[in-house]
């Protein structure tokens, strides 16, 4: 199967992420010239394709798998600032910021396979053409956007709000309707969900069991299914 994918992925247009990618509109001269350098890559679930403070010296465009982005504090604390999926880029900001190491760490929280650019490349290309460079600050623009949007968001959520906030957005990208309702279909530790929106584990879980006992979640072994979405979003009087 491993050989077939990469076969598949060898030019951007037949990757399964070329409609909602970085890559979608440029010109077939372009698209042509980036299937040329980049290269398909497998990944493991745990497997990193970098690491924080490793030299910048790739981005990777995401075909598919999900792709967690963490940095650690300087007691050992892991804090998870992005989950990169489908279509999704990594390593982006790093290489085109002023020759800086990569500001977080990529760890595969699935199989994943993904496109790596090398930084040398990716920039001659960019210098060249004025469509893939307005693409890249469209990107690195909506990031931003996005990053600024849950800072803004989670600063007065509470501990409730928060973890609202967290299984919706996971129903939104990663939900998978199913008879008893929307299956969370990515796998998370309880450490890295709580890690995502801020809070400790143990109020992650207590607030997962009152949603459980309120009928708006069931929880089973790892798996999380949101029964009640309207219930979720009265949370946060949406």
């Amino acid at each position: 199967m491993g050989n077939k994918i990469l076969k598949d992925f060898s030019h951007c247009s037949n990757c399964p992420a070329f409609n909602k990618s970085v890559f979608k509109g440029l010109e077939n001269v372009d698209l042509d010239k980036i299937s040329d350098i980049k290269s398909v890559n497998h990944y493991k679930k745990g497997q990193d394709l970098f690491l924080e403070n490793a030299p910048s010296n790739a981005l990777y465009c995401i075909a598919e798998g999900n792709i967690k982005l963490s940095k650690m504090s300087k007691d050992g604390k892991e804090t998870i600032v992005r989950i990169a999926s489908k279509s999704g880029l990594v390593g982006h900001r790093s290489v085109f910021s002023d020759g800086g190491p990569y500001r977080a760490s990529a760890t595969c929280l699935s199989e994943s396979y993904a496109c790596l650019i090398e930084k040398v490349d990716i920039l001659r290309l960019v210098e060249n053409s004025a469509g893939l460079a307005m693409s890249f600050l469209k990107r690195i623009s909506k990031d931003l956007e996005l990053s600024e949007n849950r800072f803004a968001n989670f600063s007065h959520f509470n501990v409730r709000e928060r973890v609202a906030a967290l299984l919706l957005y996971l129903k939104n990208h990663f939900g998978e309707e199913e008879a008893t309702g929307i299956l969370l279909n990515i796998k998370l530790t309880r450490d890295e969900m709580a890690s995502l929106i801020g809070v400790a584990k143990e109020s992650l879980i207590r607030c997962f069991a009152e949603l459980k006992d309120e009928e708006i979640l069931l929880t089973d072994s790892k798996l999380l299914v949101v029964l009640d979405v309207d219930k979720l979003k009265d949370i946060l009087s949406l």
